[in-house]
């Protein structure tokens, strides 16, 4: 079979560190079927110049698959896409390397709420601001539930917020849980996402928050996109 690589790319300034966004985007790939069982992979030394990162990790990407049973390795043979019987349930993706961490780092933990909102082939998305850990990534709108906040509540407030929009909160599509590793927190955050309906107002950006652009995207561009593993499932589950 021929050796296959998905598109991948490597963000710098994303605080993610570089293997962990090469795992996610492979898995993602493998998940939604992109990367048929049996499909090998691209040599660890080949993909490492690609995407001009060291070979050490590209290496860690691939062990990191092999443990959570999308892929496996054999001498000789590389490494090759697992039975779909073997990739783990996507609910329970976890973004987890206590090295980034100083050891000081405190364990926080955040529940929050999302939505996806369509319009006709579109998805709505917005991106993170300078002011987010993740500053430029594309996430749903949503947002951390504040106290005495139900969930449902918590989705049509953020809308509102970081919108402009008005939305009616559907049917519950996913919940998922995540730990992100930074420098100063490890952070585990919990989400609670629904599909959601604009019932009013006009799409403006938010002014002076944790978003800065807000705007409809073409489902078929959306699922190339770098989006976070819930984002990605989230839509394909609409």
């Amino acid at each position: 079979m021929n050796t296959q690589q998905p598109e991948i790319e490597v963000n710098e300034s994303d605080p993610t560190p570089p293997f962990e966004q090469i795992r996610r985007q492979i898995a993602w790939t493998i998940q939604s079927g992109g990367l048929p069982a049996g499909t090998k992979l691209a040599p660890v030394r080949q993909l490492a110049g690609d995407l001009a990162v060291a070979p050490g990790t590209v290496a860690r990407a691939y062990r990191e698959l092999e443990t959570a049973g999308y892929v496996h390795t054999k001498r000789g043979g590389g490494t090759r896409v697992a039975p779909q019987s073997s990739h783990p349930a996507p609910q329970a993706i976890q973004i987890f390397d206590e090295s980034v961490a100083s050891p000081q780092a405190p364990h926080t933990q955040r529940i929050a709420a999302y939505g996806v909102a369509r319009r006709g082939d579109e998805v709505l998305l917005v991106r993170s601001s300078a002011q987010s850990k993740l500053s430029g990534q594309l996430f749903l709108p949503g947002g951390g539930i504040e106290w005495g906040e139900s969930p449902e509540e918590a989705m049509v407030r953020e809308f509102r917020e970081e919108t402009g929009l008005e939305v009616a909160v559907g049917e519950l599509l996913d919940v998922s849980s995540a730990i992100n590793v930074f420098a100063d927190e490890m952070l585990h955050t919990i989400r609670v996402i629904y599909r959601a309906t604009v019932s009013g107002g006009a799409l403006r950006p938010e002014a002076n928050g944790t978003t800065d652009v807000a705007e409809w995207v073409p489902i078929a561009r959306a699922e190339t996109l770098d989006l976070a593993d819930f984002v990605h499932r989230a839509i394909a589950g609409v």
